[in-house]
């Protein structure tokens, strides 16, 4: 019961705390609901043009939804000024922020 109380708490707190962003959830739900199937498509192509690119790769590498992971084998530092270049010339926003892959290493 005490883990459970931390857990609520990662998840967002209480129900009665939630409730502005229900009644957004549910305007912006009703607004995009019918355009999902293409969100969806959409992603899966630009995944497929990501993963085309050398160095760049995402995961999943074919999108079950439509929000998937990039990731690059340069480091943040090289990819930066990269990024900036593009979403200019685009006019486009792709992330806010760029983050270093943590590589997990699991002992059986």
């Amino acid at each position: 019961m005490a883990l459970s109380k931390i857990w609520k708490k990662r998840h967002g707190g209480d129900l009665i705390s939630l409730y502005p962003y229900i009644l957004s959830a549910e305007t912006y739900f009703a607004q995009r609901k019918d355009r999902m199937a293409a969100y969806y498509e959409n992603a899966v192509e630009l995944a497929s043009f990501f993963n085309r690119c050398t160095g760049i790769s995402t995961i999943p590498t074919v999108p079950v939804t439509n929000m998937f992971h990039v990731h690059f084998q340069d480091t943040a530092e090289q990819i930066a000024p990269l990024l900036s270049q593009v979403q200019q010339m685009m006019n486009i926003g792709l992330t806010r922020y760029l983050r270093a892959e943590i590589q997990v290493v699991h002992l059986n």
